[in-house]
């Protein structure tokens, strides 16, 4: 009996042990289960928070792509006004140049009649009934005749004419030769 009565007692203990422990374990539970449910809240707050926050920034973002779009749009057409106005500007900037003449720096000439040639491509191409077209032919036509004129002197300056006879004389001796 003393036995039995030991073991009653180790099993009452053993019970009071495993009650203990499973009260243990509920409030475990129950605090797992109020933590989970508290993450899920703030889960489910950030959600919401991010979606208002993309319905807000997505309009943004396009208004930006579109605003990004035309700076280019701008900055393109500013570009190619840029190099219209170019053109318009050269007869103005090239014509005390050419009309000097290229005795002083020819290298420079040939650039400024370059320009006007481009000038006048381009109002043919862009605007043939312009008066620029007509100003920028007309300085092209200057510029032609004084390189002609530089030409010449060049020429003249750096050249010894050949009497007539003496080309009638190696004319007679080309054809003696080759009648050889």
């Amino acid at each position: 009996m003393e036995e039995t009565t030991i073991s009653r007692v180790d099993i009452d203990d053993k019970l009071q042990q495993e009650s203990s422990n499973l009260n243990i374990l509920k409030e475990s539970l129950n605090k797992s289960n109020q933590l989970t449910n508290n993450m899920v809240s703030i889960l489910t707050s950030f959600e919401n928070r991010l979606q208002k926050l993309e319905a807000t920034i997505i309009p943004v973002h396009r208004e930006t792509i579109n605003l990004q779009q035309l700076q280019e749009n701008v900055e393109k057409t500013l570009s190619s006004f840029d190099h219209v106005i170019n053109y318009y500007d050269v007869a103005r900037e090239v014509e005390g140049t050419i009309r000097e003449g290229p005795s002083g720096n020819i290298q420079k000439y040939i650039e400024c009649m370059a320009r006007v040639e481009d000038a006048v491509a381009f109002f043919k191409e862009n605007n043939p009934s312009s008066p620029e077209l007509h100003t920028a032919m007309s300085l092209f036509e200057t510029g032609k005749e004084g390189l002609e004129r530089e030409f010449r002197t060049l020429l003249t300056r750096h050249s010894k004419p050949v009497p007539p006879v003496s080309i009638l004389d190696m004319n007679a001796l080309f054809c003696f030769m080759s009648s050889i």
